[in-house]
């Protein structure tokens, strides 16, 4: 996932200066921006398609001693992960 993050810091750090950049500049990098966000998913897409079609290989066991709500809120959250991963 490391690279997928470098695209992703590389993605807010264009946008960010972009807006401090003089007009003439502005399009130079939100071309960059647009590159960096369609590789960015070009990475996280088959990562994202080979966990959800291989769910029952990376099921998480439950640890002992720990209540079943924080299992789901574990569970909940990685979920949104996924989801926030690919919304980007």
């Amino acid at each position: 996932m490391y690279l997928f993050d470098k695209t992703q810091l590389g993605c807010i750090g264009t946008v960010l200066t972009a807006q401090q950049a003089p007009k003439e500049e502005k399009g130079m990098w939100m071309h960059r921006h647009k590159s960096l966000g369609l590789l960015s998913g070009m990475i996280v897409l088959p990562r994202v398609a080979y966990r959800l079609g291989n769910m029952a290989a990376y099921k998480v066991r439950n640890i002992p001693g720990v209540g079943e709500l924080e299992h789901q809120a574990a569970r909940y959250v990685c979920f949104r992960q996924k989801i926030l991963y690919t919304d980007l």
